[in-house]
């Protein structure tokens, strides 16, 4: 299985915490945001969380990305496409199950001459 490698980067510091794994970002995020809720008076704008690589624990190898900042607009631009597929996946099971009980789904065009007669 291939999994994500982050790290969070200390802007103040500047320099980086020890490397850990998460199946993908949305996982990695929410580590990241409660690693951060676990320190008093902390301010999240001192803090990124970076994607530095990938693993795969069956070949027992890394691949380097270029470094990627993970962060809410990400993972809001991430569970928007993923919403966006599923409503395609949903869309396109009707139109299967329709295209078997009635036959081709009618065009838009189709439907609103039927309306006007």
């Amino acid at each position: 299985m291939v999994t994500r490698m982050y790290t969070i980067y200390d802007v103040l510091a500047e320099e980086s915490g020890p490397v850990f794994q998460a199946v993908n970002d949305e996982v990695a995020y929410r580590q990241f945001q409660t690693q951060l809720q676990t320190i008093p008076n902390i301010r999240e704008d001192d803090f990124k969380l970076i994607c530095v690589g990938e693993y795969d624990n069956v070949k027992c190898e890394t691949q380097q990305v270029i470094p990627v900042t993970i962060d809410q607009d990400l993972i809001d631009q991430i569970k928007l496409e993923k919403d966006q597929k599923k409503d395609r996946l949903r869309k396109n099971r009707y139109t299967d199950v329709y295209r078997q009980q009635h036959g081709p789904v009618p065009r838009n065009e189709e439907i609103r001459e039927s309306k006007d007669e």
